[in-house]
This record gives C-alpha cells, structure tokens and sequence, in this order.
C-alpha cells in the first residue's frame, strides 16, 4: 500500500467519522442489528420451550419464507420516502412488530399468534437493511468516503451477531423471552428517534424506473448491478449451511458438544469483525472486484481446509474475514451502479435473496452431510460461492468498469460550481449520462454555425472559445461549453478549440433535461449562464 493510499483511507474515516449525520445512522443501524440477531435467537429459544426442534425448524422457516416474498415489494414501496424517512419507518415498524410479539409472549397467548407476529416483525426487518444501504451514500461527503462507511457498517453487523444473542441470552437467563423481545423494542425504538434531525431529500424517479414496478425488472434498466446483486445475494448460501454445518460439526466429529458449537460460531464472528477491519484496506481504491474475489477464495480455502482437516475448525476465523471483504465489496458495487432513487427495490432484491439463499443453505446442508460426509461438505459449500463467481467473472469487471466511469464523473461534476447546489440523485443521474471523451492539441471540440443538442464539461486540461477566428475566452477544468445551443435550439455561436490535450464530459440535452428536471435552481442557472455568454460572445 502506498503512503498516498494509507493518507486517503485515513482521510475517509476521518470524514466519516465527522459526519453527524453517518453517526446517527449508524448509531440506529447498531440498534437494527442488535435487535435483529437477538430476536432470531430469542424466538428460537420461545419455540423450542412450547414445542421441539421439529417446531424451532418450521419457525425457523416461516419467519425466512414471508420476508423473503415481500422484501422487494416493501423496499420499492420505500423508494416514495426520502431516505432518512425510510429507515425511520423500517426501524419504527420493526419496533412495534417487536413489542407485540412481546406482548402475546408475555400473556401466553396462542403459540401460534405468537408466531405469526414473530414472523411479521421478520419481515419488517428485511426492510431494515435495504433502508439503511440506501441512506448511507446520500450522506456521505464525498464518493470516496462509500468504502469506508460500508466497513462501518459490516462492522456495526458483525457487532450485532455478537452484542445481539448476548444481550438476548442475559435477559432470558434473568427473565423470560418475552423480556428480551421487549428489551429489544425499547432499544430499537430510542435508536430510529435518532434519525429525527438526519435531512430528508425526495428523489424523483423517471418513467421507465416508476414502469419497472417492485419486482426485479428494475434490473432491466439498471443491467451493471445485476451481477452484484447476485454475488451480493448468493454468497449467503454457505452461511445458511454452516448454521447447521457447525453444530453438526462440533457434536458428530469433534465430540465437543453444544458449547463446543457455540464456540466454533464464536471463531466464525470474530473473523467477521476482523474482515471489517481488513476491509479498510480497500477504502480509496476504484477497482473492487480483486478485492470481492479475494473474499470469496479466502472464504472458500478456510471452508476446504475444514474438510481435509476437521480439527482445523477455527479456520472459520478465516471464512469470516473473507465473509466480510466480500460484504464490502459488493455492497460498495451496487450503490455506485444503481440510481438513488431505486436503491432500497435493488437492496430488498438482494435482501430477499439472501433470505432465499439462507433457506436454501439450510435445507441442503444436512441431507449433504449425510450423503458425503460432514468434513466433505464443508468443502462442497465452499466451492459454490467460487463456483458462481468464476462463471460471472468477466461480467463482474465489465460492469464494474461502467460503475468507475460512473464514480469518476461525479467526482469531475462535483468540481463544477454550477453544481454545487445540485441534489445527489440529479447530480449522480447526470453523472450516468455523461460520456468520457478525450480530444488532442488543436481539435475541433464544437464547430461555429452548426446545430448542437450536447453539451461538453471539462476535465482536464485547457480550450479556447472563438468566434469568426477571434478568442473570446479559455477555459479549464470543471468549465462548460456548448450550454448555449443544448438550452436554446440555435445554431453554435462559437467554435471551441483543444489548446492542449484535454478530456471531457459530454452530455447531450435528453440526458441533461431528465436529470435536471426536478432542480429548478441549477435549470434557471444554466439558463442564466448561456444567456451570459450569448451577451458576451455575440455583444447583444
């Protein structure tokens, strides 16, 4: 890692860790996430008292199938509120879904009204995540930051698997179950009033995103995150299979029992925590798909290890780190390739994968031991993961090369003073619509007399304006030529010439129209702007 490296990732953390308002959602997301593991655990243990582990399965199951179907239809429904609004509400419904469930728990009510509460307080957490995600790039200060908010948050996460079961597990042992899901709610409910001063911001979506409904096609207009999305999705498989994969584990081979498991599950969240600080390593660069397939290998070499060498279980450290980069990278990946505006219908797909994919590791991870042996089919759960990696591979990078051209005009139109005022969700739509150009010493940019519908923005370098062979002006970066014509329908008043080698931005008047249509001020000061230089230029 080079010292400039190590400066700028300091530098993010440092921002991020500034930024009021990151505090405060990570300070409710710390809430989610404690509240969301301790109920998982909680309600188990309820099950497990009124039935048998027949029961604690079925239970297990309702509560995944519900959120699973209805977590891309609740985050689309999301997308109407601004951000901050959003996750305030996923938070606040989970609370109550919580504290009811408490209260049929604590009267003794039928299990199965329990249940059936405890399911959909599920399913109001399957909007928690997405809402978060969602929240956390219209608050940072700077594209660059994302990476490192997103260590913060597989932090916080990985904090909640510990401080979740535990804070569950010490109420219960005081009290009763009903207690720790009261705790819970109480918690979750001072977390989301957290949010109150975080701004909100609207985000206004275009035609064709409102066409796509709140199931996936939204990926049919937004094809470069598909790929993470499934990485993002499907890499939760193997958790759901070391879920069992471990207690089988430690009590059919090892012989070291039930604390034995718990102990083996504590190694696999320990190299969570540490993959979240690895990640940081990550923070500042552009490329991250070496780092998401560093992830994956690193988590598939620990779960193989296991299967040739089962008493090198706490290689389950090292599937945890490798866990953790994977979670960074992905969910880094699909906030820089998709709009704001449909961030939590993309988010609850993932989610609702998840979900999917959990259930789906579960079924298959006992039937597995069985059939091949349990060190073996740690090795087998291992190679899935690398399996649909390699097979998405040059997909992956292709679509990351659209979402880094992306991230680099949003950095070249933040510099635009024009912009400053500019919302993110209008400033990231005109960052998808522009097109890198490069034009060498003494090109021809724009030509006097013809028509024009583009508009270009510098990014490097110096061009000179002329009109009838005489200079009028040059310009460097983050100055704007052919605003003129693209606002007016007339003809090109000036030609614009490369005085060296320069690199552009170009947007044409439909990206620019659609991207801007909801921001009056940045519209009217554009206007403003070529009706200046049409002054300066023609002396009318």
């Amino acid at each position: 890692m080079t010292r400039t490296h190590r400066a700028l990732r300091l530098t993010a953390f440092r921002r991020v860790g500034e930024n009021r308002r990151l505090r405060r959602s990570f300070i409710s997301f710390l809430m989610f996430s404690i509240s969301e593991f301790g109920t998982w655990v909680t309600v188990l243990v309820y099950a497990y008292a009124v039935g048998d582990a027949n029961t604690v399965a079925l239970v297990a199951v309702a509560q995944l199938v519900p959120a699973a179907l209805l977590a891309p239809f609740l985050s689309s429904a999301l997308e109407r509120l601004p951000r901050a609004t959003a996750a305030m509400t996923a938070y606040g419904s989970q609370a109550v879904a919580l504290g009811a469930t408490a209260t049929a728990m604590a009267v003794e009510a039928d299990p199965i009204l329990t249940f059936t509460l405890a399911a959909l307080a599920n399913v109001t957490v399957s909007m928690g995540r997405p809402a978060h995600n969602s929240l956390v790039p219209e608050l940072v200060d700077e594209p660059s930051h994302l990476v490192a908010a997103n260590v913060v948050t597989t932090s916080i996460e990985n904090l909640g698997v510990f401080a979740g079961p535990a804070l569950a597990g010490f109420v219960m042992g005081l009290a009763s179950p009903a207690t720790a899901l009261a705790v819970l709610a109480i918690g979750l409910a001072l977390g989301t009033l957290v949010l109150i001063t975080v701004p909100r911001r609207r985000h206004e979506r275009s035609t064709a995103e409102e066409d796509t409904g709140a199931s996936g096609f939204v990926l049919k207009h937004h094809k470069d995150a598909t790929p993470f999305v499934i990485i993002g999705s499907t890499h939760q498989i193997a958790i759901g299979a070391l879920d069992v994969l471990i207690v089988l584990l430690a009590v059919d081979v090892l012989g070291v029992g039930d604390s034995g498991a718990g102990y083996l599950n504590a190694a696999l969240g320990l190299g969570g925590v540490l993959g979240g600080i690895a990640a940081a390593s990550i923070v500042g660069r552009t490329r991250l798909t070496p780092a998401l397939g560093l992830g994956v290998a690193l988590r598939a070499s620990s779960l193989l290890a296991i299967g040739f060498l089962p008493g090198a279980a706490l290689f389950l450290a090292g599937a945890g780190v490798g866990t953790s980069i994977l979670d960074v990278a992905s969910r880094t990946l699909i906030q820089r390739s998709v709009p704001v505006s449909v961030m939590p219908r993309v988010f609850g797909l993932v989610e609702s994968g998840s979900m999917w994919s959990l259930a789906l590791g579960s079924l298959v991870a006992a039937p597995l031991a069985t059939l091949v042996g349990i060190p073996l089919a740690f090795s087998i759960m291992g190679l899935v993961q690398p399996t649909i990696a390699l097979v998405a591979w040059r997909w992956l990078r292709r679509s990351e090369r659209a979402a880094v051209v992306h991230l680099e005009a949003l950095e070249t139109l933040m510099a635009v003073e024009l912009f400053a005022e500019l919302e993110p969700a209008s400033l990231e739509a005109l960052a998808r619509v522009a097109e890198p150009q490069e034009a060498t010493d003494g090109a021809v940019i724009i030509k006097e007399g013809e028509r024009g519908n583009d508009m270009w923005i510098v990014e490097s370098g110096r061009v000179a304006v002329t009109r009838e062979g005489r200079t009028v002006r040059s310009l460097g970066r983050g100055e704007v030529v052919g605003e003129i014509a693209l606002l007016s329908d007339r003809l090109r008043i000036a030609t614009v010439t490369a005085e060296e080698k320069v690199k552009l931005l170009r947007i044409d008047r439909d990206g620019f129209i659609g991207a801007l249509s909801t921001n009056q001020a940045t519209s009217r000061a554009f206007r403003e702007l070529a009706l200046s230089r049409t002054t300066e230029t023609l002396g009318e």
